[in-house]
């Protein structure tokens, strides 16, 4: 099993935006890190930008997982307040 800590440093790691290059065109394409697809807004090319899979091999599968136990309606609402309290942490320490 790996270790919850390397997991959490590797996710705090993970940029939020990565640029690729179209194989048709060359045009340079910037997108976000869990985007599984994005289209060449030059020559419109659909491009797979991630493994995405039935079994996660990606770090981004791990936040495709947390964003779906996220949950609506009530269970989003608990999770976002739990993320204000976490900016509101971090920016105490800040101070």
């Amino acid at each position: 099993m790996t270790d919850i800590s390397s997991i959490i440093s590797e996710i705090e790691r993970l940029p939020h935006f990565r640029t690729f290059t179209c194989r048709d065109c060359s045009a340079e394409i910037r997108v976000h890190a869990l985007q599984i697809y994005a289209v060449c807004p030059r020559c419109g090319v659909r491009h797979k930008c991630r493994a995405f899979g039935a079994v996660g091999t990606e770090l981004q599968d791990v936040i495709d997982a947390v964003l779906t136990w996220s949950g609506e309606g009530e269970a989003f609402e608990a999770v976002m307040k739990r993320r204000q309290e976490i900016l509101a942490d971090e920016g105490d320490h800040d101070a």
